[in-house]
């Protein structure tokens, strides 16, 4: 009794889950872009926002500084050498030229801070979308190589299995005519003695 061959896999199945499989780790790469590309923007935006915030704090803290350094005390106020911090005015003095030294400071940071922070981060949004562009182009196209090997394999397979079962059907005829023949020659050998019989006989 033949042994009954195993049908060869559904044309298509392998391939289409590798191209599932394949879509799938594409999405998830450009899901991720553009999370990274999203929180950079929102980094930038805020950057920008809090450098104007700062600048407008900085602008109006410098202002008030300079207003009342302008001023002019009375005579009585101004400070002797060497007590210009024993006395009310000398410490108020001192308040307001602080005052403006943090003021100044501060609107050079703003610029710094916006410079840094909000143009790095838009430089470097614009670096990842030409490494993620590059990127996504040369997966695609290993994907495509895969894809087009394991269709190459499958066609193999299945011309393998097609050969395979034409040599079982030969198998099967050849098998099937050996065990014809031998029964033609049994029949052959019993007649030939039947006939031997048959003229032999008184």
């Amino acid at each position: 009794m033949s042994v009954k061959m195993q049908p060869p896999p559904r044309k298509g199945k392998v391939t289409t889950a590798l191209k599932n499989i394949h879509n799938e780790q594409l999405v998830k790469l450009q899901m991720k872009h553009q999370q990274d590309s999203d929180f950079l923007d929102d980094i930038r935006n805020f950057s920008k926002m809090r450098a104007v915030i700062e600048k407008d704090y900085a602008q109006a803290l410098l202002k008030l500084a300079t207003s009342h350094l302008q001023k002019k005390g009375g005579p009585e106020s101004k400070p002797k050498d060497g007590e210009s911090h024993n006395t009310v005015y000398g410490v108020w003095k001192t308040l307001l030229d602080e005052t403006e030294k943090i003021a100044k400071a501060r609107l050079a940071a703003t610029e710094v801070y916006q410079q840094q922070v909000s143009e790095g981060a838009k430089s470097l949004r614009l670096y990842k979308l030409q490494v993620a562009k590059k990127c996504f182009e040369n997966l695609k196209k290993m994907h495509e190589e895969i894809q087009t090997c394991v269709t190459e394999i499958d066609k193999s397979k299945k011309l393998y299995f097609e050969e395979e079962h034409m040599a079982h059907d030969a198998r099967d005829k050849a098998h099937d005519a050996d065990e014809n023949f031998h029964f033609v020659v049994k029949l052959v050998i019993y007649k030939l003695l039947k006939l031997e019989m048959i003229t032999s006989w008184p």
